[in-house]
């Protein structure tokens, strides 16, 4: 009996390790300002797929392709730490930032609640 229940207990764990990611998000600091906003993105809803923890200067525009070619126009999730309010563009220059998304802490883990945003965002703004 106790066999079983360990045997149980062994793959069930087993399981829940196979599906939780491998590896954690890789972190990408943007300039050296002092005054920063940390985001997190994912190429897939509730923070799945390829991810990355970006530390970029609050105030400045940055571009999804300074993070990384796999994200432009490829966020599914965008995370925002306390502190900091966020708005996301289509573009690359975040021209146009009044017709963007706003979002507030703690961000959107799925970009498709808000139509017309997954998959679309080209770069963002940060301010505290």
């Amino acid at each position: 009996m106790y066999r079983s229940i360990l045997g149980s207990i062994f793959f069930g764990f087993a399981g829940i390790c196979h599906a939780l990611p491998t590896s954690p998000f890789k972190k990408v600091v943007i300039g050296n300002a002092q005054d920063t906003c940390q985001v997190t993105l994912s190429t897939e809803v509730n923070f799945g797929g390829e991810g990355v923890v970006v530390v970029g200067p609050a105030g400045q525009c940055v571009s999804m392709s300074q993070i990384g070619p796999e994200y432009s126009n490829s966020v599914s999730s965008f995370g925002i730490d306390d502190g900091c309010i966020c708005t996301i563009v289509t573009n690359t220059n975040c021209y146009d930032i009044g017709q963007g998304l706003h979002l507030a802490p703690p961000g959107e883990p799925n970009l498709a609640n808000d139509p017309g945003w997954n998959d679309a965002a080209g770069s963002y703004l940060c301010n505290r």
